[in-house]
């Protein structure tokens, strides 16, 4: 009976009478990305993709990843139902109702005569006779328990949760196989989550072909269901779930629309006004120096015309750097965050630059000269980070679009204690340091005068 079910089941997902995008993602040949509602079919979709793949393509390997096994599992499952019912049917065509002295040579026959290379599919490979197999992995946070791999597809179901660390470790595995074979695919499917990472980026990159199917698409769900489902979900839960739209976190700090609408996409030209520069520097273990450039336009609004990461080198190419680039712009103020290693470049550039141009700001509190003496000045993380918020709701704020300042702007949350009453903010992601640097520069509106130490 059990196995009835499951033959039943198989049969359907071969049989199914499919949706025009879903054929669509069985015939295409590149990268896809999907965002779909939910039980609109997608794994279906994939699952007969990933199986059209190792027959089209012999010898090839797909990998079907996801952030966890259990994830990942459940569309390798479906693969593997489907191809065991492949197997069924060849061996039926090719040995009828042939009847066998004992259950060896029953087995024996059975496996010259099917699909698999083995005896049969494991919970995590599956290898066929053309050479061709499919493995499933879980990627973990990030993904270096599955480097090592040569891939010619990857199919990646729930990719919103994947983190941007994972694909840095996962799509070299690609590359090869682009060169030599032509394959190098990548499909990517999931449910939207917030305007930010990888899978976001994905429908703005024409190295994809975008497929989009909200629930107002699927033939399979009710209208009644959906009306329901409006009602007891929340608008943006509705939106990301159903309607496959991405949506900015209510705890997104920058909104999407905010910071889309301050971003210039076009060269800014060179701004008369005062200059200032915010620098965030990369911390022991492999991390980033940032650096953004601000103009003073008139009397209460900024333009950040120059934002730049780089891989942190040694203490005394960065301090040239900046000090180089002192040289050529004569910066009015230069924002530094002196928390950590930071303190000591501080100290190095106060003595090379000039005390009183040359300020620390470390998210807690600030370092300045007055009258010879140094003094410290309370200013925190929130202040650096509002102080920006407002200027950009104001309108006096732009800003030069950089993908990497863009990207960490969209990532900048926020946490409301209601035991405290306090707003505390924080990045995450690798292009939090530029995001940084970018608060720093924009402190500058706050020291246009010259009476630097009060406001």
């Amino acid at each position: 009976m059990k196995q009835e079910l499951i033959t039943q089941t198989i049969f359907d997902l071969r049989k199914l009478t499919l949706d025009d995008w879903q054929k669509e993602v069985l015939d295409y040949k590149g990268n896809l990305a999907l965002r779909c509602s939910r039980q609109s079919g997608k794994s279906t979709a994939v699952a007969l993709k990933a199986r059209k793949l190792a027959y089209d393509f012999p010898n090839t390997t797909t990998l079907i990843m996801s952030a966890s096994l259990r994830q990942s599992s459940l569309l390798y499952e479906k693969v593997r139902s489907i191809l065991e019912l492949d197997n069924m049917d060849l061996i039926k065509s090719k040995l009828g109702n042939k009847t066998f002295s004992s259950v060896v040579k029953k087995n024996i026959a059975y496996r010259e005569a099917g699909i698999f290379l083995d005896k049969e599919p494991t919970k995590s490979r599956i290898r066929l006779k053309n050479g061709s197999q499919i493995l499933c992995e879980p990627c973990g946070q990030t993904g270096a328990k599955i480097r090592g791999y040569t891939i010619d597809f990857m199919i990646v179901d729930e990719a919103q949760l994947i983190p941007d660390a994972v694909w840095i470790a996962v799509l070299p595995m690609l590359v090869t196989s682009k060169k030599m074979r032509g394959t190098g695919w990548i499909i990517i499917l999931g449910t939207p989550k917030s305007t930010y990472g990888y899978y976001y980026d994905c429908f703005g990159d024409e190295y994809y072909k975008h497929i989009h199917i909200p629930c107002t698409k699927c033939k399979r769900m009710t209208k009644s269901f959906l009306k329901r489902e409006e009602k007891r979900l929340t608008r943006i839960d509705f939106q990301r779930e159903y309607l496959a739209e991405f949506v900015a976190s209510i705890r997104q700090y920058f909104p999407s629309e905010l910071i889309d609408k301050c971003a210039v996409d076009k060269d800014m030209g060179i701004p008369q006004g005062k200059m200032f520069l915010g620098v965030d520097f990369a911390r022991f273990g492999g991390d980033q120096n940032a650096y953004c450039e601000a103009v003073l336009i008139g009397k209460d609004s900024l333009a950040v015309v120059w934002a730049m990461s780089e891989d942190g080198g040694n203490t005394t190419g960065t301090m040239g750097f900046i000090k180089n680039r002192d040289d050529k712009k004569h910066y009015n103020r230069i924002f530094i965050d002196s928390g950590g290693l930071g303190g000591t470049i501080l100290d190095v550039l106060q003595s090379t630059i000039s005390k009183r141009r040359v300020i620390g700001l470390d998210n807690s509190q600030r370092r300045f000269q007055e009258e010879g003496e140094e003094k410290k000045q309370g200013i925190f993380k929130e202040d650096l980070y509002m102080n920006v918020k407002i200027l950009m709701e104001q309108g006096k704020l732009k800003f030069i679009k950089n993908p990497n300042l863009v990207s960490g702007l969209k990532l900048v949350s926020f946490k409301y204690s209601m035991e405290t009453g306090k707003v505390h903010i924080s990045g995450a992601g690798k292009n939090n340091h530029i995001v940084e640097a970018f608060v720093r520069a924009c402190w500058g509106i706050k020291n246009k005068g010259l009476n630097l130490y009060y406001y």
